[in-house]
């Protein structure tokens, strides 16, 4: 049985106490991913510390006055920030290159997993990506005059049995046409600019068809990526920032144990 998820007050409780390195994750997603990354860091005595999503990860950064000589590097999807500025205040954190970081997962294993697709779900699968970066380009374009973040819906919700937008779902969400230039920003980069469970979420309804006699599901499809994956360039990315942060921290130990202020 999984812990319960600590709140802000204790990971900061925690972090005071720390004279590890600790790495502060959202959570939220498969911990396969994270005890990935561990390894592929290599050897790391040290914590990762899920925080329970980006605010709650953003709140502890914002508050690292009250840890002051904790060891700490932080890790974080773009989410939409992704379409839009982070802003400089956070420019310490290591941010996902994609959406997220199962869409930085994805960019390298995606080319393994659509081998699984025969000719007919391949078409099958455009025309879901299609129909889904219109709804989620809509969402884009809302957010960026709103501020509002999208709810997740899965690809049954989205789209209807021709594989287009469901009119009770468009209307739902009072949907207008995007902007052509926002619709093929999402659909011709969709492996990182669609939000990465959705885009999970577009894999699986074809890979686990009723008609198919072999069937994947997220965590077969997520234990491919993680078992394949060749450390793709953002992937690649995270994991050298912090891999130096850690060099950084080790170094600031030495210097602070000898004494030397030079």
């Amino acid at each position: 049985m999984p812990l319960p998820q600590m709140t802000t007050d204790e990971i900061i409780a925690v972090l005071r106490r720390s004279t590890l390195p600790n790495i502060l994750v959202e959570g939220g997603t498969d911990a396969s991913i994270y005890r990935w990354i561990e390894k592929e860091i290599g050897l790391f005595n040290g914590d990762i510390i899920t925080c329970g999503g980006r605010t709650a990860l953003l709140e502890i950064f914002d508050r690292r006055t009250e840890y002051p000589n904790a060891k700490t590097i932080f890790l974080a999807d773009k989410d939409m920030w992704l379409f839009s500025k982070i802003p400089t205040k956070y420019n310490s954190v290591i941010w996902t290159e994609g959406y997220s970081i199962e869409n930085d997962l994805l960019s390298n294993s995606f080319s393994i997993i659509s081998n699984l697709f025969d000719e007919e779900e391949k078409k099958l699968f455009d025309k879901i990506i299609y129909s889904v970066s219109k709804w989620f380009a809509f969402e884009v374009e809302k957010y960026k005059e709103t501020g509002i973040y999208p709810t997740f819906h899965s690809v049954q919700q989205i789209v209807n049995k021709d594989l287009r937008l469901c009119e009770n779902f468009i209307k739902g969400i009072h949907y207008t046409e995007p902007q052509e230039n926002t619709f093929f920003e999402v659909y011709n980069q969709f492996i990182l600019k669609l939000r990465g469970k959705t885009l999970q979420s577009a894999i699986t309804h074809i890979l686990s068809a009723p008609h198919r006699k072999s069937k994947y599901s997220k965590e077969n499809i997520l234990e491919l990526s993680l078992k394949t994956n060749q450390l793709s360039p953002p992937l690649s990315k995270i994991i050298d920032m912090i891999k130096y942060s850690l060099a950084n921290i080790h170094f600031l130990k030495q210097v602070s144990a000898s004494g030397d202020t030079k």
